[in-house]
């Protein structure tokens, strides 16, 4: 699987992924978590990275205040 990009479908944030035969997958935080820990379990270390990418950015979405909100 490789990891796209960070998303936002109905109020949510997903991640998208092009698997090996051309399918785009949307997988939701909790999702990718799930999947993160099979693939640690099938010591698929080119996929473990690549969820570590999507959950990152993911994060980075969610961390990010807006401008407005400095003082909070």
């Amino acid at each position: 699987m490789k990891f796209l990009y960070v998303d936002v479908e109905n109020r949510k944030i997903v991640s998208l992924f092009k698997t090996g035969n051309g399918e785009i997958l949307k997988l939701s935080l909790e999702q990718v978590e799930d999947q993160k820990k099979k693939h640690v379990l099938l010591c698929s270390y080119s996929a473990i990275a690549e969820f570590d990418d999507a959950l990152d950015a993911m994060g980075q979405y969610k961390r990010d205040k807006p401008w407005w909100k400095f003082w909070i």
